[in-house]
This record gives C-alpha cells, structure tokens and sequence, in this order.
C-alpha cells in the first residue's frame, strides 16, 4: 500500500484543483463566440430570422426595427441563419468556424433595405454580404 503524508496529499489535491480551475477558466475566456443579428431595415418593418447549427436550433424569431437578437457559444460550429422581410428573403452563414470566408469572434449583421451587410462590431465599418431575393414563406 502506497503511503502518502498528509503534507503531500494536501500539495496534490492543491495541484489538481488548481489545474481543473485553470482548465475550466481557460474554456470560459476567450472561448465565446458572439453573433449579433440587427433589424436596421427601417420603422414599423419586421424581420423574421431563423438560425441554426447541426446541433442547435435557435428558433424564429421577429425583430422590429433597431432590435437586434444576439447569442453566444463555446463551439466551433457553422450557424446558418434565413433572414427574412416583407420585400427580400436571404440565407447566409453568420458563423462560419472554419473561417472560408471570414474569421470574428464577434459576429455583427445588420439588415438593410438594400441588403444584408456584415458589420465591423468595434467601428461600425459594414459592408455589403447579400443581396435581398424576392421572399419565400418562412418554413425552416
């Protein structure tokens, strides 16, 4: 039988807390994601969003002007999201992990009545992502 003194003991149960603790704060900072969806289309205009991920299911949900929805995530996931208005429908990735066509943690898209643009969370600076295509009854 393996004898260990209480002095001992005490350091490794020390050691192991202090590693769990730093592997649970390291999976916290700087890990989350955050996508923001913003209806900047203009007033008494509705926008109807429905996003998703091969695992979760965020649901639809309609904006009013100037309310955004926003979410965070530990994963590496791809969030597909179906926008939708009176005039315009589009469907874009609003978080893409592997990075193909962009790379944020924090993910801002505002609808436009001329389109879907990605914007710069820290500046504002946006550009045009997609265009709006004639609607489509919302059934995803």
């Amino acid at each position: 039988m393996i004898r260990f003194s209480s002095s001992k003991l005490g350091m490794m149960v020390s050691f192991i807390l202090i590693l769990m603790w730093f592997c649970e704060l390291s999976s916290i900072v700087g890990a989350t994601n955050h996508v923001r969806i913003t209806n900047q289309l203009s007033e008494g205009m509705d926008l109807t969003i429905h996003c998703k991920s091969k695992d979760n299911d965020l649901g639809v949900h309609q904006l009013a002007y100037n309310a955004s929805f926003p979410w965070s995530f530990d994963d590496n996931a791809l969030y597909n999201c179906h926008v939708e208005w009176l005039h315009g429908q589009t469907d874009f990735d609003a978080f893409d992990a592997s990075g193909e066509q962009y790379r944020c943690s924090d993910c801002c898209w505002a609808a436009r009545i001329d389109a879907l643009y990605y914007v710069v969370c820290e500046t504002g600076e946006s550009n045009t992502w997609n265009k709006w295509t004639p609607r489509r009854t919302l059934s995803r």
